[in-house]
């Protein structure tokens, strides 16, 4: 991995860390300033509204300019727009509907960069590379996640909103002035892009096109779309409930079980990493066979009452998750061109943030119907039939392969015989 890839990680790491700041303060000013759960509730719902929209327009914009220029514009503005902020924080932080304006504003900005984001890594290393990155990028970003929002916590407690948010500004325009560094390495595949985009809107339906016509893509991409839907039992409130209600703990065991879950993750990536080699022989099976595991244990948490053993499953679970999140990230990069992987996961991401957005709220219905248990059951059983289905059509494919290649030799040995 060369030297673009590396100062990606750490550029990526330093937004990421920024991002998790700002959704922390914002959170924050918000609910001290309303004392509302409704205007708290609607910070999320904003931001997960803006980044769809947003995606969806991501490719037309790289179409209409280019891939570096989006790269170079988006981060800038994004930070100099919450740098304003700053300067009106005293005003805006009492003022609910600017403030949630702003989030308004860096939401659109986020879903534009994210899918991009995600396009990098092809570019940067090496096919037989892609493991290896995708394992060094998650195991970064778990990580951060577990630093971030443990410290952001401690400075909000003991600096405050305003200083900590001061913070939040280095860590963005750090990211992204390291982010210039990389642009060098990107592919210029503007010129691709830009006869795509001739056509009004061509560039936004070539990705929504990508995605049906690849049978793999597709496979994947209804895949992800189906398990991160069944994946929002593990949204904050949804846990706080079955911690609660089916451990019967005390609150501070939701702690215990995000903090788990994290080291798990953490774990995952670093056992991804060393198992790269295997993982990238066989990214189908390492996807099916991870999401399989996976539902299994999201299956038995849902039964257990022993708070105990679960923290030991949410564990377990962060590894088999990660396994599947690389392999199945890695399999959608290598199976779609680097010129039009940005619109791919353009599409992609419009998808995986509707799929989510929607199914908290069936998660939220049906736990306050039947109960928090039965939501886990359920997750867990409809991520295990998925894996099963994959690796079904797999083992379809694999034999349909294998007699087309035995009818390709028998065809060749009639025409040997015929020849004699």
């Amino acid at each position: 991995m060369n030297r673009y890839f590396y100062w990606f990680v750490f550029s990526r790491s330093t937004l990421v860390l920024g991002n998790i700041m700002y959704v922390m303060v914002f959170t924050f000013v918000i609910f001290e300033q309303s004392g509302s759960a409704v205007y708290a509730a609607l910070f999320p719902f904003i931001r997960t509204m803006g980044n769809v929209m947003a995606s969806f327009f991501s490719p037309y914009l790289v179409a209409v300019t280019s891939l570096r220029k989006v790269m170079c514009t988006v981060p800038l503005v994004k930070a100099g727009l919450l740098t304003f902020f700053l300067f009106t924080f005293e005003m805006s932080g009492t003022w609910i509907g600017v403030l949630l304006l702003f989030t308004a504003g860096a939401s659109l900005l986020e879903g534009v960069i994210q899918p991009l984001y995600q396009a990098t890594t092809p570019m940067l290393v090496k096919e037989k590379e892609l493991v290896q990155a995708n394992s060094v990028m998650s195991f970064s970003f778990q990580t951060l996640q577990v630093a971030g929002y443990t410290v952001t916590g401690v400075l909000v407690a003991a600096m405050g909103s305003f200083f900590t948010f001061i913070i939040c500004l280095g860590l963005l325009w750090l990211g992204w002035l390291s982010l210039l560094m990389v642009l060098p390495g990107l592919f210029d595949i503007s010129n691709t892009l830009n006869e795509q985009a001739k056509e009004k809107w061509g560039s936004v339906k070539a990705g929504w096109s990508l995605v049906w016509k690849n049978k793999t893509v597709r496979w994947v991409t209804f895949m992800d779309v189906t398990e991160s839907a069944a994946g929002a039992v593990w949204v904050g409130a949804v846990t706080l409930i079955f911690v609660t209600e089916a451990l019967n703990v005390s609150t501070d065991w939701w702690g215990y079980i995000n903090s788990s879950y994290y080291s798990g993750a953490i774990l995952g990536g670093l056992l991804a990493f060393f198992l790269a080699r295997v993982i990238r022989e066989h990214l189908f099976v390492s996807m099916a066979v991870g999401s399989f595991l996976y539902g299994l244990v999201v299956v038995v948490y849902g039964f257990t009452t022993e708070p105990l053993f679960a923290l030991a499953l949410v564990l377990l679970i962060g590894p088999l998750y990660q396994i599947r999140d690389i392999a199945q990230r890695t399999l959608l990069q290598k199976s779609v061109k680097v010129e039009d992987i940005s619109q791919v996961y353009a599409a992609h991401s419009v998808l995986l943030s509707a799929a989510v957005g929607f199914s908290v709220l069936v998660v939220g219905a049906i736990a306050e119907i039947l109960g928090i248990r039965v939501v886990y059951v359920a997750s867990g059983v409809i991520v295990t039939a998925m894996s099963a289905l994959a690796l079904t059509v797999l083992r379809f494919n694999l034999r349909k392969e294998t007699n087309d290649v035995r009818m390709r030799d028998d065809v060749m040995q009639e025409r040997e015989r015929s020849h004699l």
